[in-house]
This record gives structure tokens, sequence and C-alpha cells, in this order.
């Protein structure tokens, strides 16, 4: 992922004294998963650390 992103150069993780990436492979079409993205009140359930 790392190679796939066009950084601005300000933001661009090589200078950053700390970067992490979440990076998830998804059976599942893109529809399915932007309605679960886009579902605040339920983020919980899918990102533990996000409440």
């Amino acid at each position: 992922m790392y190679d796939h992103v066009i950084w601005p150069e300000q933001y661009d993780p090589r200078h950053s004294a700390i970067y992490a990436l979440n990076d998830v492979d998804v059976m599942a079409p893109p529809e399915v998963v932007w309605k679960l993205l886009v579902d605040a009140r339920n983020w919980s359930s899918h990102f533990p650390h996000e409440d």
C-alpha cells in the first residue's frame, strides 16, 4: 500500500517519526464495505479501538 499512495510531500510517511497502516482484504463487494464504513454508530463493532 505504501507504494500505491501518491502522498503530498508534507505527509509522506518517509518523513514521519510514526507511520501506521491498516490494510485488510475483504471478500465483499465495494458497496457492502462502503455501507459498513459510513455507518459510524456501529464502528465499534468493526473497529473496537475507535469508540
